[in-house]
């Protein structure tokens, strides 16, 4: 029997296979195989429910991407085209977002289709990125950056395809806390311990202010005396406000999470400690926050977090581990963890953007 031509599959068998893929780590392989099985997944949404890890490095000028995904406990890497003057500022719903040192220009990347959509220029120098946030929004139609200096956060935002950023400016605490834009409008927190700015990107008015949860981790005197690391997430709880506290010299054994739920009761907002997040999981790296569902992904478990830390390891210095928590029990493990650095997680997807 003569060997199969990989080439000539049907598109709705590709998609068939495409929809079935076991692992987040299997589409990696797919984008292999040929441009054919790469364009036949262009006719569906073409994404994973669960994401992968994708190496730091590539923040620096690269022709290889490195990812792991700790449900296969498999590592892939993908060869992409030189990016010459440009490095990845940030990612989020399968694209990458590039950076141009030269003239500030930003671009949409999908590693995997190798899509490329041009987004306006924005004068932020590298060296001034102190804290550079870039994501795509799940709708795939709005780009959305934070940029945090000296007190000062400043949002934008633009549509793909656009001319053009529209800004907010807000004052914030030293270090900042999780922000995000959701349902059309952005959700600042002024600080790990502090209130929600709830704010219209429109006008730049702050509508309104949420307060700090009243319930905390146990052994922690106050929200105000920790220092952590704080974000927001979405879920299909609705939003979700995240905080670990940091100690630099902690094990990972003894990490632990506070988890509250943004609840509104007759127009007033507070945020609600939960114990569960159902059969959901957290995907947490330095800087952001994922939220995907186990339904339909056989063998996983709900109701964790994973995220990514550093820790002294020896004489070989700062290493990144990767961790899971068990928010019913409080465990914590480390999971094996093959890439040099912590890692920011990445939903792979073969889908287009339209625009």
């Amino acid at each position: 029997m003569a060997n199969p031509d990989w080439a000539c599959f049907p598109p709705d068998l590709l998609l068939l296979i495409l929809k079935n893929l076991p692992s987040p780590s299997d589409f990696v392989s797919f984008h292999c195989v040929c441009k054919g099985w790469r364009s036949a997944a262009r006719q569906s949404d073409g994404s994973s429910s669960l994401p992968l890890l994708l190496d730091q490095h590539v923040f620096h000028d690269t022709r290889h991407l490195h990812f792991y995904s700790p449900f296969s406990i498999e590592s892939r890497s993908i060869r992409i085209p030189k990016v010459g003057t440009k490095w990845v500022a940030g990612l989020s719903q399968g694209y990458l977002i590039a950076f141009d040192k030269v003239d500030f220009s930003l671009s949409l990347f999908n590693p995997f289709t190798q899509h490329s959509i041009s987004l306006p220029p924005m004068a932020i120098e590298p060296f001034k990125l102190s804290s550079f946030r870039p994501y795509l929004l799940q709708n795939k139609e709005t780009v959305v950056i934070s940029h945090l200096n000296q007190r000062v956060l400043k949002l934008g935002c633009c549509k793909v395809g656009g001319q053009d950023w529209s800004f907010v400016s807000c004052k914030v605490g030293a270090n900042g806390g999780g922000n995000v834009y959701y349902q059309g409008i952005y959700y600042v927190n002024d600080s790990a311990e502090g209130p929600t700015m709830v704010i219209d990107p429109a006008t730049s008015d702050v509508l309104f202010t949420i307060s700090p949860p009243e319930e905390r981790i146990p052994h922690l005197n106050s929200w105000k005396n920790s220092k952590g690391f704080d974000y927001l997430v979405e879920s299909r709880m609705g939003l979700l406000r995240i905080f670990r506290p940091y100690d630099v010299f902690e094990s990972f054994k003894n990490c632990n999470f506070d988890i509250h739920q943004l609840v509104n009761k007759d127009g007033s907002f507070r945020w609600v400690k939960v114990g569960s997040i159902g059969d959901s999981i957290v995907f947490l790296d330095k800087f952001n926050g994922i939220c995907a569902s186990t339904d339909g992904v056989g063998g996983m478990r709900g109701n964790c977090i994973y995220f990514t830390k550093y820790r002294l390891d020896g004489i070989y210095g700062w290493r990144g581990i990767l961790c899971r928590y068990d928010i019913a029990s409080g465990d914590t493990v480390a999971l094996p963890h093959c890439l040099e650095t912590r890692g920011s997680w990445f939903v792979p997807s073969l889908a287009t953007i339209p625009y």
